[in-house]
C-alpha cells in the first residue's frame, strides 16, 4: 500500500458532521441531476406492459428525446422527477450507515489484528494481506447494512417511477 505519510486523514479525525453534511449535499445534486435519466430509462425498460388496471400505464416511447419530451408534455417538468424523494430518502442515510459502519469496522479490525496476529500467527495472513482483508470485509459489511435502507426504497421509486400519468394514483 502506498504511504502517504503525514497528509493521511484517519476516520478519528475527521468532523463527522461536515463530511456526512457535504457528503450529503454532494449526493443530491448528483442525484437531482441523474434522475431524470434513470427515470427515463426505467420507463423505456417497462413500455409496453400492462398496468394494474390492465392497460399501458404510459405512451410508447420512440427513444430517449421522445420520452422526455412527452413526459414533460404530459406530466409537466416535476414528472421527469417521480420518485425523487423517496430515492433521497433512502440513499441519504444509507450513505451515512455505509460509511460509518466501513469505517468503524475497518478501524476495529486494524486495532484487534495486533492482538489476533499474537494468538493465532500461524493461521493468520502477513499484515499487508490482512489489512487487504479488512477492507474487503469491512466493504461487504457496509454494503449489507446500507443495502437493508436503500434497496426498499428504491423499490418504491421504481414503483413511482413508472406510474405514468395515469388520473388515478396507484402508489403514493
Amino acid at each position: 500500500m502506498a504511504d502517504f505519510g503525514e497528509d493521511t486523514i484517519d476516520w478519528e479525525d475527521m468532523d463527522m458532521a461536515r463530511f456526512l453534511t457535504v457528503g450529503s449535499v454532494i449526493s443530491i445534486s448528483i442525484d437531482s441531476l441523474l434522475f431524470p435519466f434513470d427515470m427515463v430509462k426505467t420507463r423505456l425498460q417497462v413500455q409496453g406492459q400492462r398496468s394494474a388496471f390492465s392497460q399501458p400505464s404510459f405512451p410508447r416511447y420512440y427513444n430517449l428525446r421522445h420520452a422526455i419530451r412527452t413526459i414533460r408534455t404530459q406530466e409537466g417538468h416535476f414528472g421527469l422527477y417521480k420518485g425523487f424523494r423517496a430515492n433521497v430518502l433512502g440513499s441519504l442515510p444509507a450513505e451515512c450507515l455505509y460509511y460509518t459502519v466501513y469505517e468503524s469496522f475497518k478501524h476495529g479490525w486494524k486495532s484487534s489484528y495486533p492482538v489476533l496476529q499474537e494468538r493465532y500467527s500461524t493461521v493468520l495472513p502477513d499484515a499487508e494481506t490482512a489489512e487487504h482483508l479488512g477492507i474487503l470485509l469491512a466493504g461487504g459489511l457496509a454494503e449489507m447494512v446500507s443495502a437493508s435502507i436503500w434497496i426498499p426504497t428504491d423499490i418504491i421509486a421504481q414503483k413511482l417511477m413508472v406510474q405514468g400519468p395515469l388520473k388515478t394514483i396507484i402508489y403514493s
